[in-house]
C-alpha cells in the first residue's frame, strides 16, 4: 500500500515520521525467483498487502494457505472480493468460520485453506508425503484438526509412512477428531490424578520392567494402542489377583484380545507376584489387515503379533495364543472343558461380539472367578453388557476402562 493509502485509513505509522520505500516481489515474481511450481504451505502475515500479493492470481499452485485478513486496513469491498478469489482455489477449514462468507463482517482475522483439489484423496496423500516435519506439524494443528472428514481418512493411510514423531502426531489428529462425547468424557477421567492409588512394591516393580521390555520393541511407541500399564487400570488388576489370590492358590489367565502383550504381561506378573500362576491363555486372530471398530482402521495385525511374542519371549512367559476370533477360539476351550478363574473381555467391541464373549466366558469361569469387560465407557454395545452386570453380578472394582465382576451365580 501506498503511504497515502496507508493515511487514508488512518494507519499508525509508527514513532517516525519518515517513511522510506522498499522493493516488493509479487507471487509470480517469488515463484520464479525461489525456482518451485508449487507451494505446500504458505504463511501469509503482510500487514493488509494480501490484496495486492493473491488477488487476480492463480493460486491453484498453493496447497494449503494460512493467512491473516487486516480487513481494517482493505476495507470492506477489497476483503470481500479478496475471499471471493480464495473460494474459487481454497476450501475454508476453520471451525468459526460460516459458509455464508460474503455476508459476514467482519471476517475472521485469521483463516486457514486448503486446495480444493486435495478432495482427491490420493492426490491429498501423495503431496503431504513430501511436506517436512515442521511442515506436517502447523498443517495438523492449524488445517487438519479442525477439518476431519476426508482429510482424516487421508492421514490414515499414510500415518505409517511418516517418521515416528510425525506418526505420534497423526495418530493424536486422529484420536481428536474422532472423538465422541462419551470419548471426550473418558478423555476427562483419563486426565485425573490417580497418584495416590495404592500399589504393591512388588507391582510397582513389575510395571517398571515391562514398560522397559515393551520399549526395547515398540520404541517411543510402547503404548501406542494399550493404557494397560496406567495406575488406575493396574489399580484394577492387582483388586482382582489380590482377591482370587486368596481363595485360589492357582489362578488361570484368559485375555480375549491382546493387542501389543501389555496387559498378558502385566497380569501374569501380577498374578506370580501373588505365587498363584497358572495357565495363561491368550485370543487374537492378528488379522493381516488390522480390522475396523467405529469406523476407524485399526493396526494391529501380524507385525503387533510378532512383537507380543517377542515381548513374552522377554519377559520369560509362557501364553498360549489362539490365533483365531474369538466365537471360535472360546468354543475350542469350552469344548476342552477348560476353566479361568479369571478371564479379561478385551475383543471386538461392537455388535453382538461383546455379548458372545461374556457368554461364552461364563461357560469358562472356574467357581468364585472374576470377569473383566473393557471399554465399556466408549462403547455402547459393552456398556449395556456391564449394566447388566452390575444388576446381577457383585462388582469388584472399576476404573474408566475397565469393570471387574465376580460371576459366582453363574458357574454350573
Amino acid at each position: 500500500m501506498s503511504n497515502e493509502e496507508l493515511d487514508a485509513v488512518g494507519f499508525d505509522h509508527g514513532f517516525s515520521e519518515e517513511y522510506e520505500e522498499i522493493t516488493t516481489i509479487n507471487l509470480e515474481d517469488l515463484l520464479k525467483l525461489i525456482n518451485v511450481e508449487r507451494i505446500n504451505y504458505l504463511k501469509c502475515d503482510i500487514e493488509g498487502a494480501e490484496y495486492d500479493f493473491l488477488m487476480g492470481k492463480s493460486l491453484d499452485c498453493i496447497d494449503f494457505l494460512s493467512m491473516e485478513l487486516h480487513y481494517i486496513y482493505l476495507g470492506k469491498e477489497k476483503v470481500l472480493a479478496l475471499i471471493a478469489h480464495l473460494v474459487r482455489y481454497f476450501n475454508f477449514y476453520d471451525g468459526s468460520i460460516l459458509s455464508d462468507f460474503a455476508n459476514r463482517w467482519p471476517p475472521p482475522a485469521i483463516v486457514n485453506l486448503i486446495n480444493k483439489k486435495f478432495i482427491t484423496p490420493i492426490l491429498y496423500i501423495n503431496r503431504i508425503k513430501k511436506l517436512s516435519k515442521s511442515a506436517l506439524k502447523i498443517v495438523f494443528i492449524r488445517i487438519l484438526i479442525p477439518s476431519k472428514g476426508k482429510v482424516v481418512f487421508c492421514i490414515k493411510k499414510i500415518k505409517n509412512t511418516l517418521p515416528e514423531p510425525a506418526q505420534l502426531l497423526a495418530r493424536t489428529v486422529l484420536d481428536i477428531a474422532r472423538e465422541t462425547p462419551q470419548g471426550w468424557a473418558v478423555q476427562r477421567l483419563k486426565k485425573k490424578d490417580y497418584s495416590q492409588l495404592p500399589l504393591l512394591a512388588s507391582t510397582e516393580q513389575s510395571i517398571l520392567r515391562i514398560r522397559e521390555a515393551a520399549e526395547s520393541i515398540y520404541g517411543i511407541s510402547w503404548n501406542f494402542y494399550s493404557d494397560a500399564l496406567r495406575r488406575e487400570i493396574v489399580h484394577v488388576f492387582e483388586t482382582c489377583v489380590k482377591r482370587l489370590s486368596s481363595s485360589h492358590q492357582t489362578i488361570n489367565y484368559l485375555e480375549i484380545g491382546s493387542c501389543q502383550g501389555l496387559s498378558m504381561s502385566l497380569m501374569a506378573h501380577l498374578i506370580g507376584n501373588a505365587n498363584a500362576l497358572g495357565k495363561l491363555v491368550s485370543i487374537d486372530p492378528y488379522f493381516s489387515e488390522g480390522y475396523v471398530e467405529q469406523n476407524n482402521q485399526v493396526a494391529i495385525d501380524k507385525t503387533t503379533r510378532e512383537n507380543a511374542h517377542r515381548l513374552y519371549k522377554s519377559l520369560q512367559l509362557d501364553v498360549e495364543h489362539i490365533e483365531d476370533v474369538s466365537s471360535v477360539g472360546l468354543r475350542s476351550l469350552v469344548c476342552g472343558n477348560q476353566r479361568f478363574h479369571l478371564i479379561y473381555i478385551d475383543g471386538a467391541h461392537e455388535g453382538m461380539n461383546p455379548l458372545r464373549d461374556l457368554g461364552l466366558s461364563l461357560e469358562l469361569i472356574a467357581e468364585n472367578g472374576i470377569i473383566m469387560l473393557d471399554d465399556h465407557r466408549t462403547y455402547p454395545d459393552v456398556k449395556g453388557l456391564k449394566d447388566l452386570c452390575d444388576r446381577h453380578f457383585e462388582k469388584v472394582a472399576e476404573c474408566w476402562k475397565i469393570a471387574a465382576y465376580d460371576v459366582s451365580g453363574t458357574v454350573r
